[in-house]
């Protein structure tokens, strides 16, 4: 019952065959799509993992998502070189 998502036994039985036919292929299809998720997120770890015969890493990653140097803004970089009596 708890694929079907029937709270009481009684739901469950005023199912039609066809109803119920349907709800099973949409659970199998639910089961089938959390395997490809599955599936899916192993490959990119593997992915991620990889390197080349010498050792480096294929693609780039970072340890933090912060970056510690603030990024300058192109209006702050304009303002201090007015500040310092260029442009």
């Amino acid at each position: 019952m708890r694929y079907l998502g029937c709270k009481t036994p009684d739901e469950a039985m005023m199912l039609s065959p066809r109803e119920y036919r349907l709800m099973m292929k949409a659970c199998e299809l639910r089961l089938q799509d959390q395997r490809r998720l599955i599936a899916l997120q192993a490959y990119e770890n593997a992915r991620a993992r990889s390197v080349d015969r010498h050792g480096r890493s294929l693609y780039p990653h970072f340890s933090d998502f912060y970056n510690p140097e603030p990024v300058s803004d192109p209006l702050e970089r304009l303002r201090e070189s007015f500040k310092k009596g260029g442009a």
